[in-house]
Formats: structure tokens, C-alpha cells, sequence
């Protein structure tokens, strides 16, 4: 009974940790924070300084 429950536990646990790992996936879509006087910019994929 043990073994079974363990199992299930390992079945639980991994299933979870597969649905998270596709995360860095949605790198691209997600929201940019920027701080104050910076931009997002998509080409050099990093903040900017915004020039006034």
C-alpha cells in the first residue's frame, strides 16, 4: 500500500513540475518592466534609456 501511495505522490508531484516547465516559453509575451526613463526594446531585448 505504501509503494502504491508513493507512486501516486511521484505521479502528483511530477506532473506538475512538467506543465510548469514550458514557462520560459512565454519569455517573448509577457509584460516588460522598464525602470523610470527606460523603454523596452524588442530588437536589443533589454530596457533602454528613453532620450528626451
Amino acid at each position: 500500500m505504501k509503494t502504491i501511495a508513493a507512486t501516486m505522490l511521484a505521479l502528483i508531484l511530477t506532473s506538475g513540475l512538467a506543465s510548469a516547465g514550458g514557462c520560459e516559453a512565454h519569455g517573448t509575451e509577457a509584460s516588460m518592466s522598464c525602470a523610470k526613463g527606460t523603454a523596452w526594446d524588442d530588437k536589443a531585448k533589454a530596457c533602454v534609456e528613453i532620450s528626451a
